[in-house]
C-alpha cells in the first residue's frame, strides 16, 4: 500500500480546490449586505424549544436558500 507524499492533493482535495476567482463575487456580496438586521430578525422567529440541540443558526440556513435561488439548486424530486 502506498501513501500519497507530502504535498500531493487527493481526489477530494483537488475537487475542491480553490481556483482563482472562484468565489470573488460572493465575497463581494458578502460586504455588501448587512448581515446583523437579518440575523436579528431571523433570530426573532427562531424558536429552539424542540428539536435538536445543535441545529444550524438561522443566518445559516438563511444563505443556504438565498445560494440555493441564486444558483438553480434543489433537492432530486
Amino acid at each position: 500500500m502506498s501513501h500519497r507524499s507530502v504535498g500531493q492533493l487527493s481526489l477530494a482535495d483537488q475537487l475542491v480546490k480553490r481556483r482563482a476567482g472562484q468565489n470573488e463575487g460572493l465575497v463581494r456580496l458578502a460586504a455588501m449586505i448587512q448581515w446583523r438586521p437579518l440575523e436579528r430578525a431571523l433570530a426573532a422567529v427562531y424558536s429552539a424549544g424542540e428539536g435538536r440541540p445543535s441545529s444550524y443558526p438561522p443566518l445559516v440556513m438563511f444563505k443556504c436558500l438565498l445560494l440555493q435561488q441564486w444558483y438553480m439548486l434543489s433537492d432530486p424530486s
